[in-house]
């Protein structure tokens, strides 16, 4: 029985994720009633939030699919001057925008905390996110942060340096946990999961060589360059039940076109169902 989740970080690609986990559950490969625990980094950590929610997956994948998402993304010539002292051009405000909508169709504030967050779900949650001045990865959960409000745990989990303004929380800056754990399966299983119990999301480059900085290349795609050339991997542990989901390298010129187009983000969706039906036939024939 899977009791545990583990989702990779990895921007609009967590698309394929989303896609994989409804045909995993719609196949009945495991059910969210009976996982106790989610471990997500970034984008991972987004989805995690959103499992916990228990909502029907009809309505997920229209949200994601459907919603206007580059109105919410709107970037103003002002918020270029200010990013000067923000320290990033975007904000809270697009994951505050993103969830709040979410949680009001389960009937819970915005300002949610983890535990309360808790309460409502049974799930523990874990999110990533470093501590920039020291420079430490930190989990947060329900136990190290009960009074910490979900959004803001979203946000320190999910804030690319540049591309968005460090978390400051209680007199700390918090950066994308991805830097040091894009993919939290170590401790999932240091937690004393059963190996078995897992089941994780991986995505998993075709070419990690594509991307180079030249003299046509933009602020984000060297922010993005930074962020993939200091990213550490973690020792591999091999589980039973990990979902690889091959994938090109995250650019702008992608995310650009999954923000703005709806087929886009329907056919990333699409692709990351048709990992999970092949994840199923894999371990069928085991």
């Amino acid at each position: 029985m899977i009791k545990h989740i583990v989702l990779n970080g990895g921007a609009y690609l967590g698309l394929l994720e989303l896609g994989a986990l409804y045909t995993l559950e719609e196949s009945k490969f495991y059910e969210l009633s009976n996982i106790k625990t989610i471990y997500g980094t970034s984008i991972g950590g987004f989805i995690g939030a959103l499992l916990c929610l228990k909502m029907d997956w009809n309505d997920i994948l229209e949200y994601f699919v459907h919603r206007p998402w580059h109105k919410l993304f709107n970037i103003k010539p002002q918020m270029i001057f200010d990013v000067i002292q923000s320290k990033g051009l975007l904000n809270k405000d697009i994951i505050k925008g993103s969830f709040e909508n979410l949680l009001q169709s389960q009937d819970l504030s915005v300002h949610i905390t983890l535990k309360e967050f808790y309460d409502f779900s049974q799930i523990e949650l874990h999110l990533f996110t470093i501590q920039l001045n020291s420079f430490t990865l930190v989990d947060i959960s329900y136990k190290t942060h009960p009074e910490l409000e979900l959004i803001d745990a979203i946000y320190m989990t999910c804030c690319i340096p540049y591309i968005f303004e460090p978390a400051y929380v209680n007199g700390e800056f918090y950066i994308d946990g991805g830097l040091m754990c894009s993919y939290p399966l170590n401790h999932c299983v240091n937690n004393n999961a059963q190996l078995n119990e897992i089941l994780a999301f991986r995505l998993k480059d075709t070419n990690n060589t594509s991307n180079k900085i030249t003299t046509e290349s933009n602020i984000f795609e060297y922010a993005y360059y930074l962020h993939s050339m200091i990213c550490k991997e973690e020792k591999e542990i091999i589980i039973p039940y990990e979902v690889i989901i091959h994938c090109h390298e995250l650019n702008i010129k992608d995310g650009y076109e999954i923000l703005t187009q709806m087929e886009k983000r329907e056919d990333l969706i699409e692709k990351g169902k048709e990992y999970g039906k092949l994840f199923l036939s894999y371990t069928k024939n085991k």
